[in-house]
């Protein structure tokens, strides 16, 4: 997954845009001031605001480019900045972090790759190896600090043969 986050106000304000969304197809972002047609609205408070046009850019996500992109909706009268150059009516890629000029407004752009981690697991009949610490078993005693595999926890019914509390464990151990 892949997130697109834009920072402004010298970072008191900031907007996500992520790669997919529940029930949404082709996530997108519109700027400008126009509270109608845009879903980020400038408001017409501070001169740098005032430069942005009523419906001046389009964010969207390419799902088979995997790629953000900038599209300029105003055309060459007032037109975007994107890493220090002009954007005409071909849409950019948004591919690294940088800025986005519209009008005298700046934008901070960030845009994050969000890789999964997969972690094998562990069987718990490994667990229990010869001189293995306690604290590398997957059940404990909480009274007593004991360690357990699952197979051990059945015989004893699932609790501490020592003092008879129910053992505590995770469903996924990590080491």
């Amino acid at each position: 997954m892949k997130e697109l986050i834009l920072t402004w106000n010298k970072g008191t304000m900031t907007r996500t845009l992520y790669s997919t969304h529940p029930g949404i197809a082709h996530p997108q972002l519109r700027i400008g001031r126009d509270p109608v047609t845009c879903d980020l609205v400038l408001p017409s408070i501070t001169q740098e605001d005032l430069t942005v046009s009523k419906l001046h850019v389009e964010i969207y996500f390419d799902p088979p480019a995997d790629q953000f992109y900038l599209r300029n909706l105003k055309g060459k009268s007032n037109p975007p900045k994107l890493y220090g150059n002009w954007v005409d009516d071909v849409p950019v890629p948004l591919d690294h972090d940088g800025e986005l000029q519209l009008g005298r407004r700046v934008f901070q752009i960030s845009v994050v790759l969000h890789t999964p981690i997969v972690i094998a697991p562990t069987a718990p009949a490994d667990l229990k190896a010869e001189g293995a610490p306690t604290s590398a078993l997957p059940l404990t005693c909480p009274h007593c600090a004991s360690g357990y595999t699952y197979e051990e926890a059945t015989k004893f019914n699932g609790r501490c043969p020592k003092d008879g509390f129910f053992l505590h464990g995770a469903s996924i151990y990590i080491p």
